[in-house]
Protein backbone atom coordinates (compact mmCIF):
# COMPACT_ATOMS: atom_id res chain seq x y z
CA UNK A 1 0.00 0.00 0.00
CA UNK A 2 1.37 3.43 -0.98
CA UNK A 3 1.68 5.74 1.94
CA UNK A 4 3.24 9.00 2.99
CA UNK A 5 4.86 9.12 6.38
CA UNK A 6 5.42 12.61 7.66
CA UNK A 7 7.26 13.42 10.84
CA UNK A 8 5.86 16.62 12.24
CA UNK A 9 7.61 17.63 15.46
CA UNK A 10 5.82 19.88 17.89
CA UNK A 11 7.21 20.62 21.33
CA UNK A 12 4.08 20.19 23.41
CA UNK A 13 5.39 22.30 26.28
CA UNK A 14 6.02 25.40 24.13
CA UNK A 15 3.61 28.29 23.85
CA UNK A 16 3.18 31.17 21.43
CA UNK A 17 6.34 31.99 19.50
CA UNK A 18 8.28 28.94 20.63
CA UNK A 19 5.59 26.61 19.32
CA UNK A 20 5.33 28.48 16.04
CA UNK A 21 9.10 28.56 15.50
CA UNK A 22 9.10 24.77 15.59
CA UNK A 23 6.40 24.76 12.93
CA UNK A 24 8.40 27.16 10.78
CA UNK A 25 11.45 24.91 11.00
CA UNK A 26 9.52 22.06 9.39
CA UNK A 27 7.51 23.97 6.79
CA UNK A 28 9.94 23.33 3.89
CA UNK A 29 9.85 19.61 4.62
CA UNK A 30 6.07 19.60 4.86
CA UNK A 31 5.71 21.43 1.56
CA UNK A 32 7.96 18.88 -0.13
CA UNK A 33 5.72 15.97 0.84
CA UNK A 34 3.27 15.29 -1.96
CA UNK A 35 -0.28 14.48 -0.94
CA UNK A 36 0.17 15.85 2.57
CA UNK A 37 -2.98 17.28 4.08
CA UNK A 38 -2.04 20.02 6.54
CA UNK A 39 -2.38 19.00 10.16
CA UNK A 40 -4.50 22.07 10.75
CA UNK A 41 -6.89 21.36 7.92
CA UNK A 42 -10.23 22.18 9.43
CA UNK A 43 -10.45 25.57 11.13
CA UNK A 44 -10.23 27.12 14.58
CA UNK A 45 -13.77 25.88 15.07
CA UNK A 46 -15.11 29.05 13.50
CA UNK A 47 -17.03 29.76 10.33
CA UNK A 48 -14.55 32.30 8.98
CA UNK A 49 -11.12 30.69 9.32
CA UNK A 50 -10.73 28.01 6.68
CA UNK A 51 -7.43 26.12 6.69
CA UNK A 52 -8.40 23.31 4.36
CA UNK A 53 -5.23 23.64 2.24
CA UNK A 54 -1.58 24.47 2.67
CA UNK A 55 -1.94 28.08 1.53
CA UNK A 56 -4.61 28.74 4.14
CA UNK A 57 -2.44 27.04 6.70
CA UNK A 58 0.52 29.30 5.83
CA UNK A 59 -1.69 32.36 6.17
CA UNK A 60 -2.83 31.26 9.61
CA UNK A 61 0.74 30.41 10.53
CA UNK A 62 1.96 33.86 9.46
CA UNK A 63 -0.64 35.47 11.70
CA UNK A 64 0.56 33.35 14.61
CA UNK A 65 4.15 34.52 14.02
CA UNK A 66 3.67 38.19 13.14
CA UNK A 67 0.54 38.90 15.14
CA UNK A 68 1.11 36.54 18.05
CA UNK A 69 -0.99 38.50 20.51
CA UNK A 70 -3.93 38.67 18.11
CA UNK A 71 -3.61 34.97 17.29
CA UNK A 72 -3.77 33.75 20.89
CA UNK A 73 -6.46 36.25 21.87
CA UNK A 74 -8.54 34.95 18.95
CA UNK A 75 -8.11 31.37 20.17
CA UNK A 76 -9.03 32.41 23.72
CA UNK A 77 -12.07 34.20 22.31
CA UNK A 78 -13.70 30.84 21.60
CA UNK A 79 -13.64 30.06 25.33
CA UNK A 80 -15.79 31.62 28.04
CA UNK A 81 -14.41 34.38 30.24
CA UNK A 82 -16.60 35.88 32.95
CA UNK A 83 -14.43 39.00 32.79
CA UNK A 84 -12.28 39.72 29.76
CA UNK A 85 -8.94 41.49 29.50
CA UNK A 86 -7.22 43.43 26.75
CA UNK A 87 -3.89 41.96 27.84
CA UNK A 88 -2.45 39.03 25.94
CA UNK A 89 0.82 37.15 26.27
CA UNK A 90 3.35 39.01 28.44
CA UNK A 91 6.72 37.80 29.63
CA UNK A 92 10.11 38.77 31.01
CA UNK A 93 13.00 36.30 31.13
CA UNK A 94 15.68 38.92 31.91
CA UNK A 95 16.11 39.18 35.68
CA UNK A 96 17.98 42.46 35.20
CA UNK A 97 14.71 44.03 34.06
CA UNK A 98 12.70 42.80 37.02
CA UNK A 99 10.90 39.67 38.13
CA UNK A 100 10.87 36.78 35.68
CA UNK A 101 7.29 36.04 34.65
CA UNK A 102 4.94 34.76 31.97
CA UNK A 103 1.34 35.96 31.97
CA UNK A 104 -1.63 35.53 29.66
CA UNK A 105 -4.80 37.63 29.75
CA UNK A 106 -3.86 39.05 33.12
CA UNK A 107 -6.94 40.47 34.83
CA UNK A 108 -9.45 38.19 33.11
CA UNK A 109 -11.62 35.78 35.11
CA UNK A 110 -12.80 32.35 34.01
CA UNK A 111 -13.19 28.76 35.15
CA UNK A 112 -11.74 25.79 33.30
CA UNK A 113 -14.31 23.26 34.54
CA UNK A 114 -17.12 25.55 33.40
CA UNK A 115 -15.54 25.74 29.95
CA UNK A 116 -15.26 21.95 29.82
CA UNK A 117 -18.83 21.26 30.92
CA UNK A 118 -21.48 24.02 31.10
CA UNK A 119 -20.08 25.76 28.03
CA UNK A 120 -20.31 22.58 25.96
CA UNK A 121 -23.73 21.66 27.30
CA UNK A 122 -24.93 25.11 26.20
CA UNK A 123 -23.60 24.23 22.73
CA UNK A 124 -25.94 21.23 22.66
CA UNK A 125 -23.43 18.59 23.76
CA UNK A 126 -25.18 17.55 26.97
CA UNK A 127 -26.22 14.10 25.75
CA UNK A 128 -22.89 13.51 24.01
CA UNK A 129 -20.67 10.89 25.60
CA UNK A 130 -17.67 12.50 27.29
CA UNK A 131 -15.87 9.28 28.26
CA UNK A 132 -16.03 5.68 27.16
CA UNK A 133 -14.41 3.79 30.01
CA UNK A 134 -12.76 0.42 29.35
CA UNK A 135 -11.67 -1.62 32.34
CA UNK A 136 -8.74 -3.94 32.81
CA UNK A 137 -10.98 -6.91 32.01
CA UNK A 138 -12.60 -6.83 28.54
CA UNK A 139 -16.07 -7.28 30.04
CA UNK A 140 -15.87 -4.10 32.14
CA UNK A 141 -17.00 -0.91 30.44
CA UNK A 142 -19.21 2.13 30.99
CA UNK A 143 -19.81 5.60 29.64
CA UNK A 144 -20.69 9.03 30.96
CA UNK A 145 -22.27 11.93 29.07
CA UNK A 146 -21.41 15.60 29.47
CA UNK A 147 -24.59 16.20 31.50
CA UNK A 148 -23.84 13.23 33.77
CA UNK A 149 -20.24 14.36 34.12
CA UNK A 150 -21.39 17.82 35.18
CA UNK A 151 -23.73 16.32 37.79
CA UNK A 152 -20.92 14.23 39.30
CA UNK A 153 -18.49 17.15 39.22
CA UNK A 154 -20.93 19.51 40.94
CA UNK A 155 -21.72 16.94 43.62
CA UNK A 156 -18.10 16.06 44.26
CA UNK A 157 -17.18 19.74 44.42
CA UNK A 158 -19.88 20.04 47.10
CA UNK A 159 -18.26 17.12 48.94
CA UNK A 160 -14.90 18.88 48.86
CA UNK A 161 -16.42 22.12 50.10
CA UNK A 162 -18.20 20.29 52.91
CA UNK A 163 -14.82 18.97 54.01
CA UNK A 164 -13.28 22.40 54.20
CA UNK A 165 -11.65 22.71 50.79
CA UNK A 166 -11.51 26.31 49.61
CA UNK A 167 -10.02 28.26 46.73
CA UNK A 168 -6.25 27.85 46.69
CA UNK A 169 -6.22 24.62 48.71
CA UNK A 170 -4.57 21.50 47.30
CA UNK A 171 -6.37 18.18 46.88
CA UNK A 172 -4.23 15.12 46.14
CA UNK A 173 -5.65 12.53 43.73
CA UNK A 174 -4.20 9.01 43.76
CA UNK A 175 -6.42 7.03 41.41
CA UNK A 176 -6.11 4.60 38.51
CA UNK A 177 -7.58 5.37 35.10
CA UNK A 178 -11.23 5.43 36.10
CA UNK A 179 -13.82 8.14 35.46
CA UNK A 180 -13.61 9.36 39.06
CA UNK A 181 -10.16 10.70 38.19
CA UNK A 182 -11.28 13.42 35.75
CA UNK A 183 -14.34 14.00 37.95
CA UNK A 184 -12.09 14.80 40.91
CA UNK A 185 -9.84 17.02 38.78
CA UNK A 186 -12.77 19.00 37.41
CA UNK A 187 -14.40 19.28 40.85
CA UNK A 188 -11.24 20.91 42.16
CA UNK A 189 -11.11 23.28 39.18
CA UNK A 190 -14.78 24.18 39.69
CA UNK A 191 -14.15 25.55 43.19
CA UNK A 192 -10.73 27.07 42.54
CA UNK A 193 -8.81 24.38 44.42
CA UNK A 194 -5.62 22.94 42.97
CA UNK A 195 -5.44 19.25 42.19
CA UNK A 196 -2.22 17.34 42.48
CA UNK A 197 -2.55 14.03 40.64
CA UNK A 198 -0.09 11.34 41.68
CA UNK A 199 0.49 8.39 39.38
CA UNK A 200 -1.25 5.34 40.86
CA UNK A 201 1.85 3.22 40.34
CA UNK A 202 3.98 5.29 42.71
CA UNK A 203 5.04 4.00 46.13
CA UNK A 204 3.99 5.24 49.55
CA UNK A 205 7.27 7.14 49.82
CA UNK A 206 6.66 8.93 46.52
CA UNK A 207 3.07 9.72 47.45
CA UNK A 208 3.95 11.02 50.92
CA UNK A 209 6.68 13.29 49.55
CA UNK A 210 4.17 14.90 47.19
CA UNK A 211 1.54 15.23 49.90
CA UNK A 212 4.07 16.94 52.15
CA UNK A 213 5.35 19.33 49.50
CA UNK A 214 1.84 20.33 48.40
CA UNK A 215 0.50 20.40 51.99
CA UNK A 216 -2.55 18.48 50.80
CA UNK A 217 -5.03 17.66 53.56
CA UNK A 218 -7.52 15.79 51.37
CA UNK A 219 -6.61 12.61 49.49
CA UNK A 220 -8.82 10.91 46.91
CA UNK A 221 -7.98 7.26 46.24
CA UNK A 222 -9.62 3.85 45.72
CA UNK A 223 -9.50 0.45 47.39
CA UNK A 224 -7.39 -1.14 44.65
CA UNK A 225 -7.17 -2.02 40.98
CA UNK A 226 -5.58 -4.40 38.51
CA UNK A 227 -2.98 -3.90 35.82
CA UNK A 228 -3.18 -7.07 33.83
CA UNK A 229 -3.01 -9.85 36.39
CA UNK A 230 -1.19 -7.71 38.94
CA UNK A 231 -3.23 -6.43 41.88
CA UNK A 232 -2.32 -2.97 43.17
CA UNK A 233 -3.46 -2.41 46.80
CA UNK A 234 -3.87 1.33 46.39
CA UNK A 235 -5.66 1.98 49.70
CA UNK A 236 -2.94 0.19 51.63
CA UNK A 237 -0.26 2.25 49.91
CA UNK A 238 -2.22 5.43 50.60
CA UNK A 239 -2.53 4.54 54.30
CA UNK A 240 1.24 4.15 54.59
CA UNK A 241 1.75 7.52 52.91
CA UNK A 242 -0.76 9.23 55.21
CA UNK A 243 0.93 7.72 58.27
CA UNK A 244 4.32 8.91 57.01
CA UNK A 245 2.93 12.43 56.58
CA UNK A 246 1.55 12.42 60.13
CA UNK A 247 5.00 11.58 61.49
CA UNK A 248 6.36 14.64 59.69
CA UNK A 249 3.67 17.02 60.92
CA UNK A 250 1.10 16.97 58.11
CA UNK A 251 -2.36 15.73 59.05
CA UNK A 252 -4.34 14.46 56.07
CA UNK A 253 -7.83 15.11 57.39
CA UNK A 254 -9.91 13.05 54.97
CA UNK A 255 -9.27 10.11 52.66
CA UNK A 256 -12.09 9.77 50.13
CA UNK A 257 -12.19 6.18 48.87
CA UNK A 258 -13.76 4.97 45.63
CA UNK A 259 -14.96 1.37 46.09
CA UNK A 260 -13.74 0.12 42.76
CA UNK A 261 -13.02 -3.57 43.37
CA UNK A 262 -16.65 -4.56 43.94
CA UNK A 263 -17.80 -3.25 40.56
CA UNK A 264 -15.21 -4.91 38.30
CA UNK A 265 -14.29 -8.43 37.24
CA UNK A 266 -11.08 -9.82 38.68
CA UNK A 267 -8.50 -11.80 36.69
CA UNK A 268 -8.94 -15.52 37.18
CA UNK A 269 -6.96 -16.99 40.04
CA UNK A 270 -5.93 -13.63 41.52
CA UNK A 271 -6.94 -13.08 45.13
CA UNK A 272 -7.18 -9.69 46.83
CA UNK A 273 -6.54 -9.00 50.51
CA UNK A 274 -9.18 -7.43 52.71
CA UNK A 275 -9.06 -3.65 52.60
CA UNK A 276 -8.71 -1.87 55.93
CA UNK A 277 -10.67 1.29 56.64
CA UNK A 278 -10.29 3.88 59.38
CA UNK A 279 -13.47 5.46 60.71
CA UNK A 280 -11.72 8.62 61.88
CA UNK A 281 -10.42 9.48 58.43
CA UNK A 282 -11.85 7.37 55.61
CA UNK A 283 -15.11 8.14 53.82
CA UNK A 284 -16.63 6.49 50.76
CA UNK A 285 -16.97 8.36 47.51
CA UNK A 286 -20.42 7.02 46.63
CA UNK A 287 -21.83 7.74 50.09
CA UNK A 288 -20.41 11.25 50.00
CA UNK A 289 -22.04 11.94 46.63
CA UNK A 290 -25.37 10.75 47.99
CA UNK A 291 -24.96 12.87 51.11
CA UNK A 292 -24.69 16.11 49.11
CA UNK A 293 -27.34 15.28 46.51
CA UNK A 294 -29.26 18.47 45.75
CA UNK A 295 -26.66 20.72 47.41
CA UNK A 296 -25.68 23.68 45.25
CA UNK A 297 -22.00 24.15 44.49
CA UNK A 298 -21.59 27.23 42.29
CA UNK A 299 -18.64 27.94 40.04
CA UNK A 300 -15.73 29.84 41.59
CA UNK A 301 -14.57 32.36 39.00
CA UNK A 302 -10.79 32.40 39.07
CA UNK A 303 -8.24 34.93 37.90
CA UNK A 304 -6.40 34.21 34.67
CA UNK A 305 -3.14 33.75 36.57
CA UNK A 306 -4.59 31.75 39.46
CA UNK A 307 -3.01 28.28 39.72
CA UNK A 308 -5.05 25.43 38.24
CA UNK A 309 -3.00 22.43 39.34
CA UNK A 310 0.35 21.20 40.59
CA UNK A 311 2.02 18.30 38.83
CA UNK A 312 5.27 16.88 40.10
CA UNK A 313 8.15 15.82 37.91
CA UNK A 314 9.08 12.15 38.00
CA UNK A 315 12.17 12.72 40.11
CA UNK A 316 14.42 10.85 37.69
CA UNK A 317 16.99 13.68 37.83
CA UNK A 318 16.65 14.52 41.51
CA UNK A 319 13.95 15.44 43.99
CA UNK A 320 10.50 15.74 42.34
CA UNK A 321 9.66 19.34 41.58
CA UNK A 322 6.13 20.69 41.72
CA UNK A 323 5.24 22.54 38.52
CA UNK A 324 2.34 24.97 38.87
CA UNK A 325 0.13 25.53 35.81
CA UNK A 326 -2.05 28.62 35.76
CA UNK A 327 -5.56 28.97 34.44
CA UNK A 328 -6.04 31.02 31.26
CA UNK A 329 -2.79 30.21 29.47
CA UNK A 330 -3.01 26.48 30.12
CA UNK A 331 -6.70 26.34 29.17
CA UNK A 332 -6.13 28.19 25.90
CA UNK A 333 -3.08 26.10 25.06
CA UNK A 334 -4.75 22.75 25.80
CA UNK A 335 -7.81 23.78 23.78
CA UNK A 336 -5.80 24.97 20.77
CA UNK A 337 -3.22 22.20 20.58
CA UNK A 338 -5.86 19.50 20.84
CA UNK A 339 -7.50 21.01 17.76
CA UNK A 340 -4.36 21.70 15.77
CA UNK A 341 -2.21 18.69 16.58
CA UNK A 342 -4.97 16.09 16.45
CA UNK A 343 -7.29 17.74 13.90
CA UNK A 344 -10.27 17.08 16.14
CA UNK A 345 -13.88 17.16 14.96
CA UNK A 346 -16.33 16.67 17.87
CA UNK A 347 -19.15 15.55 15.58
CA UNK A 348 -17.00 12.94 13.89
CA UNK A 349 -14.19 11.69 16.08
CA UNK A 350 -13.78 9.14 18.83
CA UNK A 351 -10.50 10.16 20.38
CA UNK A 352 -8.13 8.11 22.52
CA UNK A 353 -5.02 9.34 24.28
CA UNK A 354 -3.55 6.39 26.16
CA UNK A 355 -1.47 8.53 28.55
CA UNK A 356 -2.01 8.23 32.28
CA UNK A 357 -3.31 11.30 34.09
CA UNK A 358 -0.32 11.00 36.40
CA UNK A 359 1.61 12.81 33.65
CA UNK A 360 1.10 16.14 31.90
CA UNK A 361 0.10 14.41 28.66
CA UNK A 362 -2.86 12.84 30.43
CA UNK A 363 -3.86 16.16 31.97
CA UNK A 364 -3.76 17.99 28.65
CA UNK A 365 -4.85 15.35 26.15
CA UNK A 366 -7.13 13.05 28.12
CA UNK A 367 -8.90 15.57 30.33
CA UNK A 368 -8.71 19.27 29.61
CA UNK A 369 -7.98 19.43 25.87
CA UNK A 370 -10.62 16.89 24.77
CA UNK A 371 -13.30 18.20 27.13
CA UNK A 372 -12.70 21.82 26.15
CA UNK A 373 -13.28 20.74 22.55
CA UNK A 374 -16.41 18.72 23.33
CA UNK A 375 -14.84 15.42 22.25
CA UNK A 376 -15.76 11.86 23.10
CA UNK A 377 -12.70 10.13 24.58
CA UNK A 378 -11.73 6.62 25.58
CA UNK A 379 -10.20 6.12 29.02
CA UNK A 380 -8.51 2.75 29.57
CA UNK A 381 -7.65 1.27 32.95
CA UNK A 382 -5.58 -1.70 31.81
CA UNK A 383 -2.43 -2.42 29.84
CA UNK A 384 -2.16 -2.88 26.05
CA UNK A 385 -0.90 -6.48 26.31
CA UNK A 386 -3.61 -7.95 28.57
CA UNK A 387 -5.31 -10.34 28.09
CA UNK A 388 -3.62 -10.48 24.67
CA UNK A 389 -1.23 -8.32 22.64
CA UNK A 390 -4.14 -7.23 20.46
CA UNK A 391 -6.02 -5.56 23.33
CA UNK A 392 -5.35 -2.02 22.17
CA UNK A 393 -6.63 -2.73 18.70
CA UNK A 394 -9.67 -4.54 20.06
CA UNK A 395 -10.53 -1.34 21.93
CA UNK A 396 -9.97 0.73 18.79
CA UNK A 397 -12.37 -1.56 16.94
CA UNK A 398 -14.92 -1.71 19.78
CA UNK A 399 -15.30 2.05 20.08
CA UNK A 400 -14.52 2.93 16.45
CA UNK A 401 -11.61 5.14 17.49
CA UNK A 402 -10.67 7.61 14.76
CA UNK A 403 -7.73 9.33 16.46
CA UNK A 404 -5.21 7.42 18.56
CA UNK A 405 -2.40 9.08 20.52
CA UNK A 406 -0.01 6.70 22.25
CA UNK A 407 3.61 6.05 23.19
CA UNK A 408 5.81 3.44 21.62
CA UNK A 409 4.17 0.45 23.26
CA UNK A 410 3.38 -0.98 19.85
CA UNK A 411 4.82 -0.83 16.35
CA UNK A 412 3.04 2.05 14.65
CA UNK A 413 4.01 0.81 11.20
CA UNK A 414 1.97 -2.36 11.53
CA UNK A 415 -1.31 -0.48 11.86
CA UNK A 416 -3.18 0.04 8.61
CA UNK A 417 -6.01 2.38 7.84
CA UNK A 418 -6.85 5.91 6.81
CA UNK A 419 -7.01 7.58 10.21
CA UNK A 420 -4.02 9.33 11.76
CA UNK A 421 -1.90 7.90 14.55
CA UNK A 422 -0.02 10.16 16.92
CA UNK A 423 2.94 8.48 18.62
CA UNK A 424 4.69 10.31 21.45
CA UNK A 425 8.30 9.39 22.15
CA UNK A 426 10.17 9.95 25.37
CA UNK A 427 11.02 13.53 24.34
CA UNK A 428 7.32 14.45 24.36
CA UNK A 429 7.29 15.07 20.64
CA UNK A 430 4.64 13.92 18.25
CA UNK A 431 5.14 11.80 15.17
CA UNK A 432 2.22 12.17 12.83
CA UNK A 433 1.83 9.12 10.65
CA UNK A 434 -0.54 9.34 7.73
CA UNK A 435 -1.40 6.76 5.14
Amino acid sequence: MNRNIVKFTVGLQALGRNCCQLLRKHLPFIEACSGFQPLIRNRIHTQDVDVSNLQSYRELYDISIHETDTFWKTVAGHLFFKTTSDKGLEWNFDHRKGDVFVRFMDGARTNVAYNCLERNIARGYGSRIAYLWEGNEPGDSSFITYEELLDRVVRFSAVLRSRGVRKGDVVAIYLPMITELPIAMLACARIGALHSVVFAGFSAVSLSSRLLQAKARILVTCDGYFRGTKFVPLKSVADKAVDACAKQGLAVNSVIVVRHLDRIHHPGGVSTPEVEYHKDKDVFYDEELERVKGVESPVEWTEAEDPLFILYTSGSTGKPKGVVHTTAGYMTYAYATTQFVFDTHPDRDIYWCTADCGWITGHSYLVYGPLLNGLTSVIFEGVPTYPSPSRMWQIVDKYKVTTLYFSYVADCRQVQGNNPLYCANSDSFVDVIRR
